[in-house]
């Protein structure tokens, strides 16, 4: 008993040494009149390892602070915790940024902050965001200008059986959510679809909208063409991811070793996940790793058994400048897989033709080919391609109306060919891989300004809407509380995922 009693005097000793040392620095501190910076660095010998760290006062004195807070911390953790479990908030949140953010400046306010009260929260805070996300948005409507946009439509159904349709508009700088319409009472006929498409490129503004892309529905085709029939400076896209699940549904209905495979998938995966010894082990040999199990999921994702479907993040890589080269390398791949035996590739080279004509490609897509500065000089570049060249043409007819100016940019064509000019210099030679091709454009495209933009509204461009399709489910109770629902997306898109342009970039790789 009386060694506990030692011990604990001792500690409290020691506690009281550091509070005067630090009442003597803080005391120094303000004769001086100002803060202990890195260049007044204390060296302290670590015992038995005779090294020498250096660091400022205040560093040393976290630390410190830091050692005598050790249990407290655990109490803290431990309320935090409970707050999560007792409001059923899901565990995710925690890697949200604004939650560590939101802890920070607690700690920064100290002892006796008071939480704002539930008036606060719903009414003032809550008008507060408001007017922080149009500000916001009001950056993203400068880039539109600037780069031009994709507006992209998505709809879902909620647990209410409510049929809801959101409307975004996705940019180099991120991708925004707009609004949504609940439209279970409605009839998506091609002039209800064109309607809704129609009311969205007037509110953003048809200036600066380059593309529409929806799903590649039959409703949804026809009121996009008959937008275009309307709108004369802008395309309609099919969403790319939407194309190719229909490729593996043709795969699957054409092909009979398709047919097969896919049964036995099927069969594999609801015998293994209907046992749970064999899910156990599953997670141990896969080190914890899931089958793709057949569902009612997203338009084909059984298919993912029998390809691969690359999708990139386009924030990394945007997708318009490299869709056209991929498919043709997807093609290549198939050819290579089947050791180049014709009769075994053929079938599928037709059925991916077959989609890519009727459905999927654009000259949106062609263009974006020819502008790519990574793929046009290369030695394989198809320069005399009667399909690209077409396509480049035909787009820059629809986005620029104005005969003179694209007369400069036929002009200016020659320009970035030839490499003439800045295209010519050494830095624009060696960034032509390393840089995005819209921001090559934005460096090295000035000496031709008409083409420059051109260029850059082609290469901005996403292929898909499916990089925005996520779970709303989060979102339903609140869908009919307008400036809520808003803030959350809006935070949702532009801060969770940081979403720049995301989606796609395929390889149709067939897995046998």
């Amino acid at each position: 008993m009386l060694k506990v009693v030692v011990e604990a005097k001792e500690a409290s000793l020691k506690k009281r040494r550091l509070n005067s040392i630090d009442e003597e620095e803080v005391e120094e501190q303000q004769s001086q009149g100002v803060a202990l910076e890195t260049n007044n660095q204390r060296k302290l010998w670590c015992k038995g390892k005779g090294k020498v760290l250096t660091g400022s006062g205040g560093g040393v004195q976290a630390t410190i602070n830091q050692m005598m807070k050790k249990g407290y911390k655990e109490e803290v953790d431990a309320q935090v915790a409970e707050f999560f479990y007792t409001s059923a908030i899901p565990f995710n949140v925690i890697k949200n940024p604004a939650f560590a953010k939101m802890c920070e400046m607690i700690g920064k306010y100290g002892i006796g902050y008071k939480p704002p009260s539930y008036h606060d929260i719903r009414e003032k805070l809550l008008k507060q965001a408001v007017q922080n996300t149009d500000a916001l948005l009001e950056e993203y409507k400068e880039e539109w200008k600037r780069t031009g946009c994709s507006i992209m439509s998505d709809g879902w159904t909620d647990r209410k059986r409510r049929s809801i349709c959101n409307f975004l508009v996705n940019s180099p700088k991120g991708t925004v959510f707009l609004y949504s319409l609940d439209t279970s009472d409605i009839s998506k006929t091609t002039d209800k679809v064109f309607k809704m498409l129609d009311d969205v490129v007037t509110y953003v503004g048809e200036e600066n909208v380059v593309q529409v892309v929806t799903d590649n529905a039959a409703n949804y085709k026809a009121a996009g063409e008959l937008l275009m029939r309307t709108r004369q400076n802008l395309y309609w896209t099919p969403c790319a991811a939407h194309c190719i699940d229909l490729i593996f549904e043709d795969f699957e209905k054409h092909l009979k070793v398709h047919q097969t495979t896919i049964k036995k998938g099927r069969r594999i995966t609801t015998y293994i996940y209907g046992r749970s010894m064999l899910i156990s082990m599953l997670k141990k040999f896969t080190k914890g790793r899931d089958l793709i199990r057949p569902g009612m999921t997203r338009f084909a994702t059984a298919y993912l058994t029998l390809s691969f479907l690359r999708l990139v993040d386009s924030g990394i890589k945007p997708a318009m400048g490299f869709i056209y080269e991929e498919m043709d390398c997807a093609k290549e791949r198939i050819q290579s897989n089947f050791n180049n035996v014709k009769k075994s590739y053929e079938p599928i080279w037709e059925i991916i033709d077959k989609r890519w004509d009727s459905q999927l490609h654009r000259p949106l897509h062609a263009a974006g080919y020819y502008l790519n500065p990574q793929l046009h000089y290369e030695a394989n570049f198809r320069n005399d391609d009667h399909e690209v060249k077409h396509g480049l043409l035909d787009c820059m007819k629809r986005l620029v109306k104005d005969p003179a100016t694209r007369k400069k940019i036929n002009m200016q064509f020659l320009e970035f060919h030839y490499a003439r000019g800045l295209f010519g210099l050494d830095d624009a030679k060696e960034c032509r891989k390393e840089m995005l091709p819209a921001e090559w454009w934005e460096m090295f495209g000035d000496h031709c300004p008409e083409l420059k933009r051109f260029a850059i509204r082609v290469l901005s461009l996403t292929c898909s809407s499916s990089g925005c399709e996520r779970n709303w489910s989060s979102f339903e109770m609140v869908i009919e509380v307008h400036d809520l629902f808003m803030v959350f997306q809006f935070y949702f898109f532009s801060f969770r995922l940081k979403l720049n342009d995301q989606l796609i970039i395929i390889f149709l790789y067939i897995i046998f």
